[in-house]
């Protein structure tokens, strides 16, 4: 089979893979929020702060993974974290404890890293170059369609059942949505691993992992995200409970789905945009249009209002994550991508720690969302300032041949 043909189906593979991961970890988590908050058992803040632990975990994990990723099939590292999400939502359904709460929160973070993004996108810059842009956007689009398809359907159930009714379940699709496709169709390149044993392979183009990460564009780069990401993530952690105050749940459920379908759209354009033109300046506006819905989220009280808000949320939300990896690969390369990608999600952990936990509290001391929503607005705007700073310290090295003795061979 030629390896395009190949590549697509670890790409079909991959986009099931994110979906289940996602849909039962990242875009459930908000639901979480809100049914064990309504259940009495905890506050909206000791939820958020356990959101915030999930994140940590997740990032600090990334780095192991990548590491994994460099030394193992690609297949066990999904099978360790899909085994390992699958029983932390098993027991969520039996918490009645803060520290167990935060506990679980944090292994669940560990088993989400190992399925998610970095083995997911470490996979697609093995396979793919001329088409990268497209296959990072139909792999990425799984993490929306976890939104789509998946969240939705926790939501109604959590609401109708309670968590504990319904945490077996959600095990069992945790499972079966990322452990059996792995094994059936990805691999870890269309040559096997770039890497050997030592988990370095001088032949591949790129900039080595020390060098990258001293440049002052991957320290611009990574605050950036640290505030567009902590906006993010902070609003898609209050987004349903925002929406369910001021309509009522079942808006809530219909504005988590408009995030998706938005951020399904936006990924599935920018893809094919980003065949056309730079990375950067799309990235830029997209960067201005989230701080712009973020604060119109904060003020809206109707629902036409927060709809359209979150349409346009939703366009950043899902073309700003994909974006990322892709702006990774374009400054530094192949050689080195899975530590320097999963480095920037570590870094990009603080805002995913902090934006939740900041946001929870601020809802706990107001009673409201205002704050906290135009809060992460401005959040977005620092990160549009450090991600044009950045644009202009990139590196301008030629990437396309092999590093030879730590330099660009001709």
């Amino acid at each position: 089979m030629p390896d395009s043909a190949r590549g697509w189906k670890v790409v079909a593979a991959l986009f099931v893979v994110l979906m289940a991961s996602s849909g039962l970890g990242f875009y459930s988590l908000p639901i979480f929020v809100r049914v064990m908050s309504e259940e009495g058992a905890f506050s909206v803040h000791t939820i958020s702060t356990a959101s915030a632990i999930f994140f940590a975990t997740s990032g600090v994990t990334g780095l192991a993974v990548a590491r994994a990723l460099a030394r193992m099939d690609v297949r066990w590292v999904v099978t360790a974290g899909g085994l390992l999400g699958a029983l932390c939502l098993l027991a969520l359904g039996q918490v009645g404890d803060r520290t167990t709460l935060y506990l679980v929160y944090a292994l669940f973070g560990v088993g989400f890293s190992a399925t998610s993004l970095i083995p997911a996108m470490t996979v697609v810059a093995r396979w793919f170059e001329r088409q990268r842009a497209i296959a990072v956007g139909v792999v990425s689009t799984g993490l929306s369609c976890g939104g789509v398809v998946v969240a939705p359907l926790v939501a109604g159930l959590a609401e109708r059942h309670g968590l504990s009714a319904i945490a077996p379940w959600l095990a069992c699709g945790y499972l079966l949505g990322t452990i059996p496709l792995t094994w059936a169709f990805v691999r870890d390149g269309p040559h096997g691993r770039l890497h050997g044993p030592a988990g370095t392979n001088t032949s591949v183009p790129g900039v080595p992992y020390r060098a990258a990460v001293r440049g002052p564009f991957f320290a611009w780069f990574s605050l950036a995200y640290v505030f567009l990401m902590g906006a993010q993530v902070g609003a898609m952690m209050h987004v349903y409970n925002l929406a369910s105050l001021r309509i009522d749940s079942g808006f809530g459920q219909l504005v988590v789905a408009l995030i998706a379908v938005s951020s399904i759209c936006g990924r599935f354009g920018g893809g094919f945009l980003l065949t056309r033109v730079s990375v950067y300046p799309v990235a830029s506006v997209l960067c201005a249009v989230q701080a712009l819905t973020l604060a119109a989220l904060s003020f809206s009280d109707n629902g036409l209002a927060i709809g359209i808000a979150t349409v346009g949320f939703g366009l950043s939300v899902g073309n700003l994550l994909m974006m990322q990896p892709l702006i990774v690969i374009d400054a530094f390369g192949v050689r080195d991508y899975a530590k320097i990608y999963a480095l920037t999600q570590l870094l990009t952990t603080v805002g995913y720690a902090v934006g939740p936990e900041l946001m929870g509290g601020m809802f706990d001391s107001a009673g409201n969302y205002r704050g906290a929503f135009f809060g992460a607005a401005v959040a977005a705007a620092a990160g549009f300032v450090c991600f044009r700073i950045a644009v202009s310290r990139r590196p301008r090295e030629d990437l396309s041949q092999p590093l030879v003795g730590g330099r660009l061979g001709s």
